[in-house]
Parts: C-alpha cells; structure tokens; sequence
C-alpha cells in the first residue's frame, strides 16, 4: 500500500505499473475515502434512484496555507507540490465512480494560478461524464473551501459535507422537493483504520473477488493520467 500520488506524474507510473505487473505485486494505493462506508452508502443511495439520474457533480477541496515554504512538500516542485497533486486525486477518483473507463471521463475545460515557487496553488477542471454528466473539481492552497461534494439529480440533490475525510459518524444531506433528511453512516474504526483493515482483507484474498471501491494499479494509471493533463492544460492556458 502507497500513499497517495503514487507518483508525481504520469511517466513514473507507467514504470511502476510495469514493474508490479511483471513481478506481479498486489498493490493498492491510500485514498482512504474509498475505504470508508460512507462512499459504499453514497453509491447505495444514487443507485437506488435516492436523487433521480445524475446530471452534475460539484466537489472541492481547499485550504488556505499563509506562508509559502519552499521546502515544504506542498510548494516545492522536486516534492510533488502543488495544489493538483496534494488534492486532485480525491475528486478526480470520485469522478471514475462513475465511469467503467478513462475514455467516459472527458476533459473540457480547467484554469489555475501558481506560488511562487512554480507549482499550482489553486486550480479548476470541468469534465463531461458519459457525455451527460457535468463534473467540476476545485482545489486549493490558498482558500479555505468547504471541502464537500454535491450531487444533483433530476429529482434532488445529495450533500456530502465531509467526502475526504469522514469521521467515525459522518452524515450525507437529502434534498428532494420540499422535503430533506439526513443520512447517518457510523463506523467503529477511523478512516485510515477502515482503509487498513480493507486493504489487509484485500490482501489476504488475492485469488478471490477484490474490493472494487479500492484503488489498484489500474485505477492509479488512470488517476495520475487525468491529474498529469490537468497540470500540464493550466500550464498552457
């Protein structure tokens, strides 16, 4: 298990892909999110119809740093610094919930800005998702964000008010109409602990069915391909 970015770009990975797919290591990286039972409720609810059909999705993170450090790991460009890197791959891997693959995952627009040390400390990015849902990401080191993610349906709007890092009793919003509630997911252990014991079972079931919510090599690949043309449009605009 490697904490997240796996790599600072998309030609590291591709090596590391190869190299763990040659010596066929089982492998999964930390985006703990996708360990916690609050995402397997997310996706429970949306596919019970909870909101209708799915026609946007909104999520950011963002928190503001006062003083830019070029030796820290978040300013500094040998690091992997940058807003993109640090934070991109929470939204960008809930995105491919909603994908069976990169390709229904279409780029259409992202803008940014930069620190002083050349790495992106704020950034956007608008995608189409299967060529009918709008997705937009938005992460930052400089603001404070509400960190949250919204969903809407033709038939309401879900609130996730804590999807990166929901404590051990973390809740999900229901708009509908008129009417709203709350939904409760409580867990017994925290999120990095939920995400140990997942991998740990993972791990021990090799040759059995795999957790699909964890993120493996493959699903790195396509997280660090989507967060390297990221950075490399902001770079061009």
């Amino acid at each position: 298990m490697c904490e997240k970015p796996i790599t600072i770009n998309f030609k590291q990975v591709k090596k590391v892909e190869k190299i763990l797919k040659e010596f066929k290591v089982f492998f999964h990286e930390a985006i703990a999110y996708r360990s916690h039972p609050q995402t397997t409720e997310i996706l429970r609810l949306l596919k019970s119809g909870e909101i209708g059909n799915i026609e946007k999705i909104e999520s950011t993170f963002g928190f503001k740093v006062r003083k830019v450090n070029k030796s820290s790991r978040l300013f500094n460009k040998d690091f992997g610094g940058g807003a993109i890197l640090d934070l991109g791959c929470y939204p960008i891997s809930f995105f491919y919930l909603f994908c069976d693959n990169d390709k229904e995952l279409e780029y259409i627009s992202s803008k940014g800005s930069y620190a002083t040390t050349g790495v992106d400390n704020y950034a956007e990015i608008d995608f189409l998702i299967k060529s009918k849902i709008k997705a937009k990401a938005k992460v930052s080191l400089k603001e404070n964000y509400q960190n949250s993610c919204r969903i809407y349906g033709d038939e309401g709007m879900m609130n996730i008010p804590s999807p990166w890092l929901p404590e051990k009793k973390s809740y999900i919003e229901i708009f509908k109409g008129k009417s709203y509630y709350k939904k409760f997911t409580v867990s017994s252990k925290d999120i990095y602990a939920n995400q140990l014991e997942k991998v740990s079972n993972s791990f021990n079931n090799m040759n059995g069915e795999h957790n699909k919510l964890l993120i493996d090599i493959d699903d790195s690949v396509k997280i660090m391909k989507t967060i390297d043309n990221w950075s490399n449009k902001i770079s061009q605009s």
